[in-house]
């Protein structure tokens, strides 16, 4: 029954409710605009320096902003009176992934090749964005609504791909050079 509501014209209107959620909703913009700057920046810098990975320590730090952004949709929920339903549903699903990934990371329960994934700069800001804007956009629980998320994360994905390979790639010998 889940899939079978699944519509392509559906996904494609939530897709661009997502999309657009800052320029249909400015007052989020604050908030925003650290999510697009630490995504942008993150892979810029691995598109750059594509021979370094990320860290256990930044690993960890991305599962605490998607823990710290579950607990701001938790609290604006609250304070708009809404203490129930898919809006609070998806805020406490991103803090439970969000306490999931942490201890996963912080104790390294699962091998770096997971953890550097799924603990990512990319799956961190897009995630914490897609939530922002499903909590606060109201769109439904369902299929269609996880399609154009995935259609979301994928389409910049993707974007990011044709930007980094667009720039110059930086060797380690480049910048690792024995002192005279």
């Amino acid at each position: 029954m889940f899939l079978e509501s699944l519509t392509s014209e559906i996904v494609l209107q939530r897709f661009l409710s997502i999309l657009l959620f800052p320029v249909n909703n400015p007052e989020f913009l604050p908030s925003l605009i650290p999510i697009f700057l630490g995504l942008a920046v993150i892979e810029l810098y691995f598109g750059k320096y594509s021979f370094e990975q990320l860290g256990w320590n930044s690993a960890v730090s991305n599962a605490v902003l998607i823990l710290a952004t579950a607990l701001t949709l938790i609290v604006r929920l609250n304070l708009l009176g809404a203490p129930s339903g898919p809006r609070y549903t998806v805020a406490y699903g991103v803090l439970l992934l969000g306490l999931f990934i942490l201890i996963m990371d912080f104790y390294h329960v699962w091998p770096a090749s997971i953890a550097f994934v799924v603990s990512s700069g990319f799956a961190t800001y897009t995630s914490v964005y897609i939530s922002i804007a499903w909590v606060y956009d109201g769109l439904p629980l369902d299929a269609n609504t996880l399609a154009a998320s995935a259609l979301f994360m994928i389409s910049f994905y993707l974007l990011f791909e044709v930007i980094q390979h667009m720039e110059e790639e930086v060797l380690p010998e480049q910048i690792y050079r024995p002192r005279d």
